[in-house]
C-alpha cells in the first residue's frame, strides 16, 4: 500500500493509482477487503467516472456534436492520484483532468476523494468540480469489493445481503458480450422482501442491476457470524451485486449514479437516465459509508 490510516478500530490501507481502498482491517486484523487475485478479479475498489460500465460501442455523442471514447467504467481508475491531505485517521486524494482525458472526456475537472474513520465507519467522499465554461454532464461509482466467505468455518453460501427495506425489483440482465443493460429482458431479484441470498450461479450472466430500488443501505451478513458490514449510499440511485463468473470469493456492493447504456437509450450521452449536471466553476459532493460489525 501506498498510504494508510487508521484509528483504534480499523486500519486502511490506500493506493495512488485510482485513489483506492487496498485493505480494510480491522483491529484483530481481519481484512474485509477483497486482494484482487487477478484469476478472478485483479480489481479491488476502483472509482467510475465519468461513466459506471459501458457506452454502447465504447462511445457516445456530447456536449456540442463532439464524441467522447471511453472503456468500462471511465478514464481515472488506472490513473496517479496526488495526495493533497494526509493526517492519522484520512486522507484526501486529488486528480485533475489532463491533454490525455481530455481527448476521451471533453471537460476540464478536477476530482478529489477523502477517505476518513469515524469508530467503525468509512467515509467515501467524491468531490467533482467543473473546471469547464459550459455545463458538464457525467456518472461517478464506486466498486468495492469484500472477502466472502470472510472465515474459514464458512463458505459463500452462508451470506446474504439485505436491504433496508422490503422491494419489488426485477432486475435486468447485462449482455454479457456489449455490457449493455437489456431493458426489456429482466429477472425477479427480491419479491416484498428485502433479502439476497449469495450464491455463485447468481452471477453468472453478469451483475445483479438493482434499477429501481428504494432503500439507501445494505447489509452482508454471514448465518455463523452475524452482521459483517453495511454501506450506505444516500448520494447513489443504483446499486449491483457483483461476482466473477466463475466463482470468485468475493462480492462487490456498488453504489451507482447511472448504468451501462440501456437498450432502451439512444447513444447521446446526456440522455442517458439519471445523467448528472455540473454547472461551471461549481463542485458536486457524493458520499457514501462502510461501516464493519465484525
Amino acid at each position: 500500500m501506498d498510504y494508510t490510516i487508521h484509528n483504534d478500530v480499523l486500519t486502511l490501507g490506500l493506493k495512488k493509482k485510482g485513489g483506492e481502498l487496498g485493505s480494510i482491517k480491522n483491529a484483530n486484523g481481519v481484512e474485509f477487503l477483497w486482494q484482487g487475485n487477478s484469476e478472478y478479479w485483479g480489481g479491488q475498489a476502483p472509482i467510475l467516472f465519468p461513466i459506471c460500465g459501458v457506452l454502447r460501442n465504447g462511445q457516445a455523442t456530447i456536449g456540442d456534436g463532439q464524441v467522447t471514447k471511453m472503456s468500462r467504467h471511465g478514464i481515472v481508475r488506472k490513473r496517479d492520484f496526488d495526495v493533497t491531505e494526509w493526517g492519522e485517521d484520512f486522507i484526501t486524494f486529488s486528480l485533475t483532468s489532463d491533454d490525455t482525458m481530455y481527448d476521451a472526456y471533453p471537460y476540464h475537472f478536477k476530482l478529489t476523494t477523502t477517505y476518513s474513520l469515524d469508530g467503525n465507519s468509512i467515509t467515501i467522499h467524491h468531490r467533482i468540480t467543473n473546471l469547464e465554461g459550459i455545463v458538464m454532464p457525467y456518472f461517478i461509482g464506486g466498486h468495492p469489493a469484500f472477502n466472502c466467505p470472510l472465515y474459514g468455518d464458512e463458505g459463500y453460501d452462508d451470506y446474504y445481503v439485505q436491504f433496508e427495506k422490503k422491494e419489488h425489483v426485477n432486475a435486468p440482465y447485462l449482455d454479457m458480450e456489449t455490457g449493455l443493460v437489456q431493458a426489456d429482458k429482466r429477472r425477479p431479484v427480491l419479491d416484498d422482501n428485502d433479502t439476497v441470498r449469495l450464491h455463485h450461479d447468481l452471477f453468472t450472466t453478469d451483475s445483479i442491476v438493482l434499477d429501481t430500488l428504494q432503500s439507501r443501505k445494505a447489509a452482508l451478513y454471514s448465518d455463523k457470524n452475524g452482521k459483517v458490514l453495511e454501506i450506505a449510499f444516500p448520494d447513489a440511485k443504483y446499486v449491483l451485486l457483483w461476482s466473477s463468473a466463475n466463482g470468485g470469493d468475493f462480492i462487490a456492493i456498488e453504489p451507482w449514479t447511472g448504468l451501462a447504456t440501456g437498450t432502451d437509450e439512444s447513444d447521446v450521452f446526456e440522455e442517458k437516465h439519471n445523467c448528472q449536471f455540473i454547472e461551471p466553476g461549481k463542485t458536486v459532493t457524493y458520499t457514501y459509508t462502510i461501516t464493519i460489525f465484525k
